[in-house]
């Protein structure tokens, strides 16, 4: 059984997450923005090839998404199963 509380309203719930993760995303939006600005920049001053941007970013945010921890649900979802 989850220790987290149980949210019925889809508002509330919204307003648990945001509040609970809010920093981590910030954060994460920052650090993925100023990964875009740094590729472009350096691509636009050697002038290479646009495919070859367009990979190094995907790469860069998909290494990314895949280092860090997912962000968490303060919660319990109505919506989730009920373990007996």
């Amino acid at each position: 059984m989850s220790d987290h509380p149980r949210i019925n309203s889809r508002r509330e719930r919204l307003k648990a997450y945001l509040r609970h993760n809010g920093g981590r995303i910030i954060v994460d939006g920052a650090i993925l923005a100023t990964w875009i600005i740094v590729a472009v920049s350096i691509f636009e001053l050697i002038d290479y090839h646009r495919w070859l941007l367009y990979f190094i970013v995907f790469l860069g945010v998909l290494i990314y998404s895949r280092v860090t921890p997912t962000w968490e649900r303060p919660y319990t979802s109505p919506d989730e199963p009920q373990a007996d």
